[in-house]
């Protein structure tokens, strides 16, 4: 019976060099994980502050941490959207535009991000209200059916404002009083149903 030779030096260090690399190679790659986790992290800690500081009127704070939070993370549909709606604050329709598309190319089926472009392109420039409108119809299908009341209102609203700018005045009237069913506290459905001479109701107690 034919016994297995001994292993020779040469291929036990061989051996031992395979498994040191591929050790190595392990903790490259969970080192590469756990920085990856940690410009999240920071990137997430960017994004809070941006948030509060768009909420506090801060815009140009806002930016800085928005765009500190995409050179950390990179792409980010929340971040381009919140970043252009602080352009929008401020009048910069144009890259309050780029930043919408961009969003809205990162996640098409957000509700939210489409309103937001619908918003965009009513306001610049060159308006492209027959895209506007269908980002509007699209976001309200979106938003409704994921429960989203307040959203789906919103959608609704801007439906309306289209509406009344075409002097499509049934249908704008029909819109307000679904963001206001949406929304019974939505002062802008309200003062616009009130500016059309319709005075809704207060919801029962």
């Amino acid at each position: 019976m034919r016994t297995k030779a001994p292993l020779s030096a040469l291929a036990i260090a061989c051996a031992l060099a395979v498994g040191a690399l591929a050790a190595a190679g392990a903790l490259a790659a969970a080192g590469i994980l756990a920085a990856a986790d940690a410009f999240a992290a920071d990137a997430g800690i960017h994004f809070r502050r941006g948030l509060e500081a768009q909420e506090a009127g801060n815009l140009s704070l806002a930016l800085e941490e928005y765009q500190a939070a995409l050179d950390l993370k990179g792409d980010d549909p929340a971040v381009f959207h919140n970043r252009a709606l602080v352009y929008v604050s401020g009048g910069d329709w144009a890259k309050a535009l780029a930043d919408a598309e961009r969003a809205v190319a990162l996640a098409p089926r957000d509700g939210a991000y489409l309103v937001t472009l619908g918003v965009v392109l009513m306001g610049v420039d060159r308006p492209d209200l027959k895209r506007a409108r269908t980002l509007f119809i699209e976001a309200a299908d979106i938003l409704a059916r994921a429960g989203d009341t307040a959203g789906f209102g919103n959608a609704c609203y801007n439906l309306g404002v289209m509406a009344r700018k075409g002097r499509n005045f049934r249908e704008a009237r029909r819109y307000f009083e679904l963001a206001l069913k949406a929304d019974p506290d939505d002062q802008r459905a309200l003062d616009a149903l009130a500016a059309m001479g319709v005075y809704p109701s207060p919801p029962q107690e």
